[in-house]
């Protein structure tokens, strides 16, 4: 799907993780040609009219020419990214996403958009009923209860999830998402392109 213009939400990548099951940085993978977060900003630069990138490491993704924001609180994990996002981006609307996602299902995210007015947060969730926060929408009217609720150091965007106005939306296919968290991902991703 391609939109004539982009939209008033803002799109932030989070590109902050520990990278535990891989030797190298997940963003800088490389995929068909291009490292996985260029291929992410070419599929998205065309939906949203504001890119921000978290990354603690702001010389690392200087190159992008694109907004970096870093955390506030460390090793808190995703939510502080999530958190920071939402504080700084100039659009109440706001898609999360992992650095580790080279093919990003468009169509899906013009959904969760499209839900998002209402509620604090939009999160697809597969038929296993595992659910997707680092592939959803945030509103920033949700934005203390991220925090509020990330009390005794328990930094869990689940348990934020939780105390916020939350739509779970399910999925019903099975091939809608990708990432690669681990080597055995990424080379299964790139005999898939072949």
């Amino acid at each position: 799907m391609k939109l004539n213009e982009p939209i008033d939400a803002s799109c932030t990548i989070l590109c902050g993780g520990s990278n535990s099951g891989m030797k190298q940085d997940k963003a800088w993978l490389i995929v068909n040609g291009d490292p996985v977060i260029k291929r992410m900003i070419n599929q998205l630069s065309d939906i949203f009219s504001e890119i921000i990138i978290s990354a603690n490491d702001s010389e690392k993704f200087s190159q992008l020419n694109y907004r970096i924001v870093k955390d506030e609180f460390e090793n808190c994990g995703p939510v502080t990214g999530i958190y920071c996002a939402l504080k700084i981006s100039k659009h109440q609307i706001n898609f999360i996403t992992a650095c580790d996602i080279p093919d990003m299902n468009r169509e899906l995210i013009i959904i969760l958009l499209r839900k998002a007015d209402i509620f604090d947060a939009v999160v697809p969730r597969h038929p296993n009923s595992m659910i997707e926060p680092l592939y959803a929408v945030y509103n920033k009217k949700g934005i203390n209860k991220i925090i509020d609720n990330a009390a005794d150091n328990k930094y869990k965007i689940h348990k934020a999830l939780k105390h916020m106005d939350t739509l779970y939306l399910n999925i019903l296919e099975n091939d809608w998402y990708h990432n690669l968290n681990t080597m055995e991902d990424y080379q299964n991703h790139i005999n898939r392109s072949k």
